[in-house]
Order: structure tokens, then C-alpha cells, then sequence
């Protein structure tokens, strides 16, 4: 019985397959990175007012400014940017919107008394910014020049930074895969971004008043071998949303005027090329579901908040004749590993029995 207890147990922990996982770390291609003497300005010429740091909530106004890094496979780090706050447009087979390949962090910058903006502990949050990097198989990033780039990006916006001891402004550093094609793999294509904002209390009851929690067993984002201890995506496990429904005969159709030639079938590969058209349909928690609409395929355009990007608040399927032969190729794929337990629960018998 002993020997069984130990055999589960190494089940469960995924030691057979934990040096695999552990290995992207060290046969990863390797990546310079970007510098923040390079770092260009692009000034806002349409700057927003400043909210009443009395009225703020987490996490619901942004800064005139952002901070862009873009990074490929091909061509390494470019020289990172700061610009007027905009819209993502990520392409639609994006990994971060399929497969997770996303991280962030949570900062803070306070206003004191003395009227000096003062970043709480950004060293730590880098620390763990490049773990979760890491773990992701995104190109790893110099912690200290991405710092500066911060800085400076803060030094832009300061005066977004509250007037108020009871706010402050918040920094979020996010790390998301934008590799243009399908199929699980470490992304070829990616973008570091950090957006910045003013922010009150995270809970509505204040900044030191006790709230109410609920702890359901049921719904967890952590476990053993997984991402618990890193700042990644991943957080759906821990929200409840409501269901609605849309009707297909509500289907709008904008034809494409561009059609592209289809492909040499012999030379298709999977997830690298994509048909003329999309379908879309947006939701809201106010309007409900909107219309759904067949357009000409085209880049998403994605508020860099978007929840998809930081707290993997996103779903997918694949159709087609071939998905019977992967739920059984998956199904033997995890006979063969009850075989590999059982093989080493009997082998460890025979040794006991000739000892």
C-alpha cells in the first residue's frame, strides 16, 4: 500500500512530466534586451481632464500615455515607446487570446507630502514580472531598463498621480504573446505594454474596512505544478457572470472586396493561414448581446485593460472532422500514463518479493 501512495503521489505532483515543463527555461532562444536610452515620446496632443481623486474606483480611468515594447522572434527587441493612450489592434489568432500566454503586474506610485512621487517596491514586482516570464516562454527583458522606461513614463503623466493621501496611481506592467497563428506553442511574436491610472480603494467599503469573502473550494486558480505563484492570467476560475443569449436571425454580412488566392493544399501547415471573413458579436453588461456580424477578416481593436489580456477572461473551440481522433488520441495518451504508474506500482512488488 505504501508503495502505491508513493506512486500516486508522484502522479499527482507531475514529476514524470515536470522536467519537460522545466525545460523551456533553459533551451529558449536567446533575446537582447530593449534599452531605455532608445525609448522615443510621442506627446498626447488631447489631454484629459483629472478626475476628483474623491470619486476614484480601481482600476476605471486611464492616463493620456502608455508604454510600448514590441518584440519578434526574427527581429528581437525594439526600441520601446511611449504614445498617446490607444486601442490594441492584436490579430485574431493572437496566443494571448487563445492559449493564455499573458502575465501582469500591480504597482503603485504615491504623491507624499512633500509633493515627491515615490514608486513603492518596484524591484520586487520585477522580480516576479521576470519569473512569470519565464514560465511563460516569453523573451526575457533587462528588469532595471524596463524601470527606467516606467519612470519616465510616470515623470509624463505625474499629474495624474492623486493630490490625495486616501489614492493613488496604479501601474500596470502587462506581457502578452501576439503570435499571429493557431496551434500551442511559445509565442514567435509578443508585446510588453504598461498603462497607468489614478485609483481609489480596491473595495468600495474603503481603504481599511473590513469586507466579507467568499472562499469556494469549488473554484480555484492555483494548484500544485501550476501558475499560483506567478502573476498571470488565468483568473476566470474565481468569477461568476451572468448567461444571455443572441438570436441568429439578427446576423448582419459585410462581403469582403478583397478576396486572397486560397492556398496549395500540400503546403498548408496548421493555424498559419486564415479564410476572408470573421464572425464577431460584442456583449455588454448594460446592452446585452448585440447583433452578431459576418466582416472582412481584420485585427481586433483591444482597450489595453481588456480583461482578455491580463486575466484570461476567454473561452475557445475547435470544429473540425478531425476533433474525434484528438479526444482519442488524448484519451490514450492518458491510458499510457496510468500504464507507466501501474508498470512502476508492480516492478517495485517484484524488487520487495526477491529482497
Amino acid at each position: 500500500m505504501k508503495i502505491i501512495l508513493v506512486a500516486v503521489r508522484y502522479a499527482l505532483n507531475g514529476r514524470f512530466l515536470q522536467p519537460l515543463s522545466l525545460s523551456c527555461g533553459s533551451l529558449r532562444f536567446v533575446s537582447f534586451s530593449f534599452k531605455a536610452a532608445d525609448l522615443t515620446i510621442e506627446r498626447n496632443p488631447a489631454l484629459k481632464p483629472k478626475p476628483d481623486p474623491s470619486t476614484l474606483v480601481f482600476g476605471k480611468q486611464f492616463s493620456d500615455h502608455m508604454l510600448t515594447v514590441s518584440w519578434s522572434e526574427a527581429g528581437g527587441w525594439q526600441a520601446p515607446q511611449i504614445k498617446p493612450f490607444q486601442n490594441l489592434s492584436l490579430h485574431p489568432a493572437s496566443s494571448a487570446l487563445h492559449y493564455s500566454i499573458e502575465l501582469f503586474e500591480g504597482m503603485k506610485a504615491f504623491r507624499g507630502v512633500d509633493n515627491r512621487i515615490r514608486l513603492f517596491r518596484p524591484m520586487l514586482n520585477m522580480e516576479r514580472m521576470y519569473r512569470s516570464t519565464e514560465r511563460s516562454c516569453l523573451p526575457l527583458f533587462d528588469k532595471g531598463e524596463l524601470i527606467k522606461c516606467i519612470n519616465k513614463l510616470v515623470e509624463i503623466d505625474r499629474e495624474w498621480v492623486p493630490y490625495s493621501t486616501d489614492a493613488s496611481l496604479y501601474i500596470r506592467p502587462t506581457f502578452i504573446g501576439t503570435e499571429p497563428s493557431l496551434g500551442v506553442s511559445r509565442a514567435g511574436h509578443a508585446l510588453l505594454f504598461v498603462i497607468i491610472g489614478p485609483v481609489g480603494p480596491y473595495f468600495a467599503t474603503g481603504g481599511f474596512s473590513p469586507v466579507s469573502l467568499l472562499a469556494d473550494p469549488r473554484y480555484v486558480r492555483a494548484w500544485r505544478g501550476g501558475v499560483g505563484e506567478y502573476k498571470m492570467g488565468g483568473w476566470v476560475f474565481t468569477i461568476i457572470s451572468q448567461k444571455n443569449v443572441f438570436t441568429p436571425p439578427d446576423l448582419t454580412i459585410e462581403r469582403n472586396p478583397a478576396l486572397k488566392p486560397k492556398p496549395d493544399p500540400s503546403t498548408l501547415v496548421f493555424g498559419k493561414q486564415f479564410s476572408d471573413h470573421m464572425l464577431t458579436v460584442s456583449w455588454s453588461e448594460a446592452g446585452g448581446w448585440q447583433a452578431p456580424q459576418i466582416k472582412p477578416f481584420q485585427n481586433l481593436s483591444l482597450h489595453p485593460a481588456s480583461s482578455a489580456l491580463h486575466y484570461s477572461i476567454e473561452v475557445r473551440e475547435c470544429v473540425s472532422h478531425m476533433a474525434l481522433t484528438t479526444f482519442l488520441s488524448f484519451i490514450q495518451n492518458k491510458i499510457d500514463f496510468i500504464s507507466q504508474v501501474w508498470c512502476f506500482y508492480l516492478n517495485s512488488i517484484r524488487c520487495s518479493a526477491t529482497t
